[in-house]
Order: structure tokens, then C-alpha cells, then sequence
């Protein structure tokens, strides 16, 4: 418990610590938050193999972190623990952020044109939700983005 609190405030510190804010374009690497150990090769192969289907399923609305668990041969509550303790994220963020790195790769090599067309590319039906988490992610909004890539 003492563990878990000291990690809890270590991230609210470097959620809070202007050295992270000066430059909101780079993703910021995971950082394991329930335990002070290495990430094994098998931790980044599962994680792979997660961000593998939640590609694949990028586009299926009906695609539930209940099925994600199911193929990952998992309950939902120790996938859930497990991602969390591999990436700090719960697993809708990580999934969330999986889809905004998708959308940040689909700005770079132009390969769609409107926010529209990237936003529901990456499954997000909302446009302006679809901004503000990129913005957040990135530091940038996505349509700042896409014109700086069309001057390039």
C-alpha cells in the first residue's frame, strides 16, 4: 500500500513538472506505476500482441475490452491490471492512445486529407472529443497538424 502511494504521487508530480510540458509533441514513453521492476521481453510481447488486435479492431464498435480479454486469453480484471502495470494507462487510455498515435502516423504520411476522414479512421466518432485527446496527447490540434503537413 505504501508502494502504491509513493507511485500515485510520483506521477502527480511528473504529471505536474514543467520538464514534461515544454514539449508536448514528443509521446511520452509508458512507465511502469505498480511496481519499481523491468519490463520482461514476454511484458512487451503481450503488450504487442495487444496492440496488434486493438489495431485489427480499430474500426469494430462493437469491440469491447471484455472481448479484448477473451482473446488475450485473460479476465478482463487482470488484463486490465496488467496493462496498467506495464504502461501506467488503463486500458481504454492505452487503447485511446494506440488510436491517436494511428491518427498522428496518418497526418505524416498524408494518406487521408480532412479531420473527418482521420478521426473516423481511428475509430473516434466524435470529431471534437477526437481533437481535444489529440491535443492533449500531442500538444498540438490535429488540424494544426494537417495544414503543417500540407506546407511541408
Amino acid at each position: 500500500l505504501l508502494l502504491r502511494i509513493k507511485n500515485l504521487l510520483t506521477n502527480s508530480k511528473n504529471r505536474n513538472n514543467p520538464e514534461f510540458e515544454n514539449d508536448k509533441t514528443q509521446v511520452k514513453e509508458p512507465q511502469p506505476t505498480t511496481d519499481n521492476r523491468q519490463l520482461t521481453t514476454i511484458d512487451i510481447e503481450w503488450l504487442a500482441k495487444v496492440e496488434k488486435i486493438a489495431k485489427r479492431e480499430i474500426n469494430n464498435k462493437n469491440f469491447t475490452m471484455e472481448d479484448l480479454a477473451r482473446e488475450l486469453l485473460v479476465s478482463q480484471r487482470n488484463m486490465s491490471r496488467k496493462i496498467k502495470q506495464i504502461t501506467g494507462l488503463s486500458p481504454n487510455r492505452y487503447i485511446r492512445t494506440i488510436r491517436l498515435q494511428l491518427a498522428r502516423q496518418i497526418f505524416e504520411t498524408q494518406e487521408i486529407y480532412t479531420l473527418k476522414e482521420v478521426s473516423f479512421a481511428v475509430g473516434f466518432e466524435n470529431i471534437t472529443y477526437f481533437s481535444q485527446q489529440f491535443e492533449a496527447q500531442f500538444g498540438r490540434h490535429p488540424s494544426e497538424f494537417l495544414f503543417k503537413m500540407e506546407t511541408v
